[in-house]
């Protein structure tokens, strides 16, 4: 009988450590995935950011330039 109780402990403990193993592997694939998705927002960050950029020196060469409509409607 003490056999018995002693087989079922095992195997309640191998399925402990089988769930264990399990969520691992489940937190080793989430973090991979979160790996990709920082390296892919980071890539698109520094896309925008030199789009951005351009955009930031299109406007100063633009606001630098003088306006010749206005100086019509002014004449």
């Amino acid at each position: 009988m003490f056999t018995f109780a002693l087989i079922g402990l095992a195997f309640a403990l191998i399925g402990v450590a089988g769930l264990q193993i399990m969520y691992l592997l489940y937190l080793d694939r989430v973090m991979r995935d979160r790996k990709t998705l920082i390296k892919t927002l980071e890539r698109q960050n520094k896309r925008l950011r030199k789009q951005l950029e351009q955009a930031r020196i299109r406007n100063q060469i633009r606001a630098d330039q003088p306006d010749d409509e206005w100086a019509e409607v002014i004449d």
